[in-house]
């Protein structure tokens, strides 16, 4: 999987891809679903168009089970710096079913030097959010669900992950410094450059301060090779108004910290899905 991707993206290999997609197959990016071989072709040549020529700097996969997620660190011909790109597949190993795209696009337009309107206008209408019948209200002292209540974790990595997930969950912005490297690398979207533990401090400290009813939701995780990878949503009241955020996270830990913490969103979807949001204005 991990090869047809990387000549799909690089050498335009759209036959070798759609070989292994279903009629039925799924393609979420930037806030859309597409379905079915003529829709996920327009995505392609869509992906093409946001990279052109471009080359793989870095590039791992996590697999369990049915799910295999493959991140690729990716420099278009002309920029001067790569942008992450991540793919969270399921699949049976010889067949995609769906295929759950996560790209920076707000660093992506920064490297390729594109006015943020440019950039809005390449990416398709976003889907209705729909807000499911969940009242954080009845619930403001409990947490649905944490990365040990779903991923078989050990002991040792079960307590870092908890704590990771309380700094975004529970804002428990103390535990930072006790569970990062000092000189870890942390990649978040719209920064062009790696940030250190400090500055996520502030980051996640400006999204308290300006959203009400935080609320952060895991979806999935999956646990291989040393590395967690954690599909999860932020929600929040902006304004008067419900606002969600997908994001992908990617750890990878030494000596019982993180040392790499890949953490993005689709910023420029986000955007366009909410034109009024100003939750990313320090970025």
């Amino acid at each position: 999987m991990l090869t047809t991707f990387i000549n799909t993206i690089t050498k335009g290999d759209v036959a070798g891809l759609q070989h292994k997609l279903l009629h039925s197959t799924c393609w979420s990016q930037h806030l859309h679903k597409a379905y079915g071989a003529g829709q996920i072709k327009n995505r392609l040549i869509c992906l093409f168009q946001q990279f052109g020529k471009c080359t793989i700097e870095e590039s791992f996969e996590l697999k369990s089970d049915n799910e295999h997620i493959i991140c690729l660190s990716i420099k278009p011909e002309k920029a001067q710096s790569s942008v992450h790109y991540i793919l969270w597949l399921e699949t049976n190993g010889q067949v995609i079913k769906s295929i759950d795209a996560m790209l920076d696009t707000m660093k992506l337009d920064c490297i390729n030097k594109h006015s943020k309107k440019t950039i809005l206008n390449t990416l398709p209408t976003p889907d209705a959010f729909i807000l499911h019948d969940y009242d954080q209200q009845n619930h403001l002292q409990c947490e649905l669900v944490t990365p040990t209540n779903i991923a078989n974790i050990s002991d040792k990595l079960a307590s870092l992950l908890d704590a990771w997930w309380s700094i975004w969950s529970a804002a428990q912005l103390s535990k930072i410094d006790s569970i990062y490297e000092k000189q870890a690398n942390i990649i978040l979207s719209g920064h062009e450059d790696a940030i250190k533990p400090s500055a996520l401090f502030e980051f996640i400290m400006n999204k308290y301060a300006h959203l009400s009813r935080i609320f952060c939701q895991i979806e999935k995780v999956i646990v291989d090779k040393g590395k967690v990878a954690v599909k999860w949503y932020l929600d929040g009241d902006e304004n008067g108004k419900r606002i969600r955020v997908p994001y992908v996270s990617i750890l990878s830990f030494k000596e019982g910290k993180i040392n790499q913490d890949i953490t993005i969103a689709d910023l420029c979807a986000h955007k366009k899905r909410y034109p009024e949001s100003d939750l990313y204005r320090h970025c």
